[in-house]
């Protein structure tokens, strides 16, 4: 995809004008959502094999934030009475960036639009995070006492292997079927000329092709450990009026000892195995307003440090799995130092589909996705480079 949003003459990532974009890596559990979701059971469910977690299939219901908390508590369905309402980065995980105007994939039904996660503003006026399944993916603020739609969630366990999204045996295991054999190389010459599915990355340092041990990819932890009444009070989370909410619950990998400072500029990520740009590009002075996707995407590509030239723009789940829930300008771990003026974003190497002009940004002061034009705009639009699977 080019600068002004047409189509390269070459569907080659490598050769176009602004190279290292997200259609070019085959980064995460899978290089495309197919086969990753199995609502095969046919009871209204629908597993991810990529996280491990069973959603509801439809919308459950509108409701204000604390009534949609008692419902997914209190919710029996599919013979399992184990729901909740779902962290902003479990749901989060579930938008697909490969399509617009609807963003979920074609598993899933019911209405489109904002979706209550379990996560609150930390020291807020009564606002939590919703999820926007509708044009172009933001994560966003919503005040308690609106309704806004429901979908649960529950934890479940994936056998090793399983679909397209399933966890690689190792190295040379490019189709994720569980083993390394002649559909290996069969699979990754389809992909290279005959523009097939993408090779499914390698596990990670702490295995299993992401997060949280081996044999697991289960998603980073918000960090949230406080619970709040409906108008931003901290409350108690056992004996709160609005149960089960992201304090409540600790999911995903933790963040204890998540981060390592390898002291030579870079962090690396225990939970996700990446490794990252300790301070904001540039050597943390703000690139200059107006600086364009493409400027971010040549900086990364070029980027040499810690002895590596791997380099490359995250893509905007990536920089989300930064995000700390528990912080507020910046929402990040202060191990990196991260430009928060609340004007500037990070650019991210995805390209908004729905607008190809624009691409997507995440920003630390705010926590929130933007899309911008990729031409850069009067805002410092920063760069945080990447590493790894």
């Amino acid at each position: 995809m080019e600068a002004d949003g047409t189509e390269a003459e070459t569907p080659v990532c490598s050769d176009i004008p602004c190279p290292g974009q997200d259609g070019f890596y085959a980064t995460g559990c899978s290089g495309s959502s197919e086969g990753r979701y199995d609502d095969s059971a046919g009871d209204g469910t629908v597993t991810d094999n990529c996280t491990g977690l069973m959603w509801t299939q439809d919308t459950v219901d509108q409701l204000p934030c604390c009534d949609a908390l008692i419902l997914c508590e209190g919710l029996d369905f599919a013979g399992h009475d184990d729901w909740r309402l779902p962290n902003v980065r479990e749901l989060q995980s579930i938008t697909d960036f490969s399509r617009f105007p609807v963003v979920m994939a074609e598993e899933f039904s019911g209405e489109v639009g904002d979706y209550w996660s379990s996560s609150s503003l930390p020291r807020s006026n009564g606002l939590a995070w919703v999820v926007i399944f509708l044009n172009d993916h933001r994560i966003g603020l919503r005040g308690k006492v609106v309704p806004v739609r429901v979908r649960a969630v529950r934890a479940v366990e994936v056998p090793e292997g399983a679909g397209a999204g399933g966890v690689v045996s190792g190295n040379g295991d490019v189709n994720g079927d569980n083993g390394i054999n002649l559909s290996d190389p069969v699979y990754l010459l389809t992909w290279l000329f005959q523009s097939g599915p993408k090779p499914l990355p390698c596990p990670g340092p702490k295995g299993g092709g992401g997060a949280g041990g081996e044999g697991s990819s289960e998603l980073p932890d918000t960090n949230q450990t406080a619970c709040y009444d409906e108008f931003g009070q901290e409350a108690d989370c056992a004996t709160s009026e609005c149960p089960g909410q992201d304090g409540f619950y600790p999911t995903g990998c933790p963040m204890d000892d998540r981060f390592v400072d390898n002291t030579d500029g870079t962090v690396t990520d225990n939970c996700t195995g990446l490794t990252w740009e300790q301070t904001t590009g540039n050597g943390g002075v703000p690139f200059p307003s107006g600086t364009s996707w493409c400027d971010a995407l040549d900086y990364c590509e070029a980027l040499e440090l810690g002895d590596h030239t791997d380099w490359r723009l995250p893509n905007p789940r990536e920089l989300e799995s930064l995000v700390d829930y528990d912080r507020v300008s910046p929402a990040i771990d202060p191990v990196f130092g991260v430009v928060d003026n609340g004007t500037g974003y990070h650019w991210a190497s995805s390209t908004f589909i729905g607008i190809p002009t624009h691409a997507f940004r995440v920003g630390f002061f705010d926590a929130q996705h933007h899309i911008a034009a990729k031409a850069g705009d009067a805002s410092p639009n920063h760069v945080l480079a990447v590493r790894g699977p």
